[in-house]
C-alpha cells in the first residue's frame, strides 16, 4: 500500500493525510515507518473495536495521528457495530473541512453500493484541501476484466456472481452483495465527476489476472479542483 501510496502522492513535513476505512491502521504504521516527519494523520472507520484499537495502539505513542469513529451503515459491516456513539458526516466535515492535502481508501470502495459511491466521494473531498490528491482503490469493469471474469482466469472465481443494472456493477457473491463489487471504468469516472473531484490516473490491479501489475485492486488516484 505505502508503495501505491508513494507513486502518487508526495508526502513531506507538511502534509496531513486523511485514511479513510482506516481498520487497524496497517497503512498508517507504514506511513509512519517511512514518512516519519510528516505533519499529521487522521484514520476514520464505521468499526468501532477497530478505532478502540488504533487510539490505544497508535494514537498514544504518536501523538500526530488520531482517530474518528464515522456514523455510517454499511449491510457488509453492519454486524460488527456495538452501539458506540460516532460522529455524523456533518461533524467532521466541520471539524475537519479543507483540512487534508490528500486522502486515500484502500479497500473501502470495494464495499460500497453505487447508491452511496458518489455521497462518500463528496464527503471526502469536503475534507481536502483545493487540489488536494483521493486515492482510493475499486474494482474496475473494462473489456480486458469482462473477459477474465467470462472466460474464468480472473484471479478469484466467484461461484454466485451477478451483473447488476445492464452490466454496469458485477458482484462476486448475490448472498453478500457488498463482499465483492465492481463497477464499469465509465461509471466510475462519471461518479468521481459528479462528487465535485477531477478523474487523474487508473493504476489497474491484479485481480483481473495476466501476472503484470503491482496491486491486488485497482487504483484510482483524482482530485479536488483548484478554488
Amino acid at each position: 500500500c505505502f508503495e501505491i501510496l508513494a507513486r502518487h502522492i508526495p508526502i513531506d513535513f507538511e502534509t496531513r493525510l486523511l485514511d479513510f476505512g482506516c481498520g487497524i491502521g496497517r497503512v498508517i504504521l507504514t506511513v509512519l515507518q517511512h514518512r516519519p516527519y510528516l505533519k499529521g494523520i487522521t484514520g476514520i472507520d464505521i468499526i468501532p473495536e477497530l478505532i478502540r484499537f488504533c487510539e490505544a495502539e497508535i494514537a498514544e505513542p504518536f501523538p500526530h495521528v488520531n482517530f474518528e469513529l464515522l456514523a455510517e451503515n454499511n449491510d457488509h459491516y453492519e454486524r460488527f457495530k456495538d452501539g458506540t456513539p460516532a460522529r455524523s458526516r456533518g461533524e467532521l466535515t466541520r471539524s475537519y473541512g479543507d483540512a487534508f492535502d490528500a486522502a486515500y481508501a484502500f479497500s473501502v470502495f470495494t464495499h460500497i453500493d453505487g447508491k452511496d459511491f458518489v455521497s462518500l466521494l463528496r464527503f471526502v473531498a469536503t475534507m481536502l484541501k483545493p487540489g488536494g490528491r483521493f486515492l482510493f482503490t475499486a474494482f474496475i469493469l473494462t473489456p480486458f476484466s469482462r473477459a477474465m471474469l467470462a472466460t474464468g482466469a480472473a484471479a478469484s472465481q466467484y461461484a454466485n456472481s451477478a451483473f447488476l443494472e445492464g452490466g454496469d456493477i458485477f458482484i462476486g457473491d448475490r448472498s453478500d452483495k457488498l463482499a465483492f463489487i465492481a463497477f464499469d471504468i465509465g461509471r466510475i469516472e462519471a461518479m468521481v465527476f459528479e462528487a465535485g473531484l477531477i478523474p487523474c490516473t487508473v493504476e489497474y490491479g491484479e485481480w483481473r489476472g495476466g501476472g503484470l501489475t503491482r496491486s491486488l485492486q485497482d487504483v484510482v488516484v483524482c482530485r479536488k479542483p483548484l478554488a
